[in-house]
């Protein structure tokens, strides 16, 4: 008993070490790790597996893969890049929403700018925004005091900072929204539209069965290929994207007002 106590004491920091060698070098294996580390290869497998999880890395045979950078930066790290180009996006889509108007809203970082430019209206416009973005509802008293806030629930993925599971399903499966817009962290033209964590393709593939209009905001960065990521819509399930150029026009095709 005496001899697990380190152990668990070491967990948070080896975990912590493992997702650095995941950003250095991926893909990692389960010896190297354990030699790296000093301990044993059944210790590294619960690590591996406590962070396959939470959605930072994913088993392969031998070892772990990264899922993506995404899952490991920060939100205010996330929204640093390509602000300039978020916040136009933000503001073009803003406009398909009318005073009065309640919207679901997911978590992401051109998603925080969407909600940034409808605070923005006049308190008179009475604009109710329901959303799993634990950073929204965080500077809802602060910074989006002139909109109406409503949390899904649900459990937090504290990392990424949003709700999911089915405490947020229960929460939005009487309700049918006009219009839903969510964020995504990849596109690939003969595939879908995609999201780098299974418990955000879940929560994302939720919000698009109620809606009526199914909306979604990404930068042109996000239109790759050759990575790994989870479709949660195909090309024809969406109805309007939001993008702030078409590279070699791989989604115009689908895009209505932009």
């Amino acid at each position: 008993m005496a001899q697990e106590e380190p152990a668990k004491l070491l967990a948070a920091e080896r975990r912590r070490r493992i997702v650095e060698m995941l950003q250095s070098s991926s893909p990692i294996l389960i010896s190297d790790v354990a030699r790296e580390l000093g301990v044993s290869t059944v210790t590294v497998r619960g690590d591996f597996d406590a962070l396959a999880s939470r959605g930072l890395l994913r088993r392969v045979h031998g070892g772990a893969v990264l899922v993506s950078e995404f899952a490991f930066s920060s939100p205010a790290e996330r929204t640093k890049g390509h602000l300039r180009e978020k916040r136009a996006i933000a503001d073009e889509a803003s406009r398909l929403v009318a005073d009065g108007e309640t919207v679901l809203i997911g978590s992401g970082s051109t998603t925080y700018e969407l909600v940034r430019a409808l605070a923005a209206r006049p308190a008179e416009a009475d604009i109710t925004v329901v959303t799993n973005d634990w950073h929204v509802l965080e500077q809802g008293k602060l910074e989006f005091g002139h909109i109406n806030l409503v949390g899904t629930g649900g459990m937090l993925m504290r990392e990424q900072g949003f709700f999911y599971g089915h405490m947020l399903a229960s929460s939005l499966s009487d309700i049918l929204f006009d219009k839903v817009f969510i964020g995504a962290n990849g596109y690939d033209p003969a595939f879908g539209f995609l999201t780098d964590l299974a418990s955000a393709c879940e929560v994302k593939k939720n919000f698009l069965a109620h809606a009526r209009n199914k909306i979604v905001l990404m930068d042109a960065s996000k239109v790759i290929e050759g990575r790994s990521y989870t479709r949660f819509a195909k090309p024809d399930e969406i109805d309007m994207v939001f993008v702030d150029r078409c590279p070699r026009r791989r989604v115009l095709s689908l895009a209505s007002g932009y």
